[in-house]
């Protein structure tokens, strides 16, 4: 197991509503589980509704602390190891628990802001946003991936999380990922050309 899991680690995934947080959330706890890894985790949905803000806090426990299953999820500012960001404005909201340390892996696609109020008001790229962070940032189009390899940007939350065990920035097996989202009914082999992912 690489350094970086020696003790506790703490993560984020960011998103909006539909893009499968609570799916991969859920995958990830399960996965935690089955390799014998202590996880605390909360989901927060900010809105009831479909693009809808949404995140989930997890916390990782790499060594045997007996206290471990009481502490929060709750986590200081700059104290974030990984985000996984499914849309780049959610991502940037995050931004106050960077540091140096964190791994900032995020979906360039964004959702635009629907809301009459900010159509006079220019904003810069959530994307340009994230580079000026300078910050260890990993950004690609994952939807576009995902509508590429599996013909639905429901596969979102599969890439991103593919990509970030590609990246060994989590300790887990891209077939057990497969496994898991597998068993929930997504169909994670490319079939380009085939049947759409739903």
């Amino acid at each position: 197991m690489s350094a970086q899991f020696k003790n506790s680690f703490n993560m984020i995934i960011a998103g909006v509503g539909g893009q499968g947080i609570m799916t991969l959330t859920h995958v990830l706890t399960s996965l935690c589980a089955q390799a014998g890894i202590l996880v605390q985790s909360s989901i927060h949905k900010g809105g009831a509704q479909q693009l809808g803000s949404i995140h989930s806090v997890l916390r990782l426990y790499f060594q045997n602390d007996p206290d471990a299953k009481n502490y929060s999820t709750q986590m200081l500012d700059g104290d974030l190891d990984l985000i996984l960001g499914l849309e780049p404005w959610e991502t940037l909201r995050y931004a106050r628990y960077f540091s140096e340390k964190t791994q900032v892996l995020s979906n360039s696609q964004s959702i635009g802001i629907e809301t009459e109020r900010y159509q006079s008001k220019k904003f810069m790229e959530p994307c340009e946003q994230l580079k000026s962070l300078k910050i260890n940032l990993m950004l690609s189009d994952f939807s576009g991936e995902a509508e590429m390899r599996f013909m639905s940007k429901k596969m979102l939350n599969f890439v991103v999380a593919e990509r970030a065990i590609i990246d060994k920035l989590i300790p887990f097996k891209k077939v057990d990922l497969e496994r898991e989202f597998e068993s929930r009914g997504y169909r994670v082999q490319n079939i380009i050309g085939g049947e759409k992912n739903v």
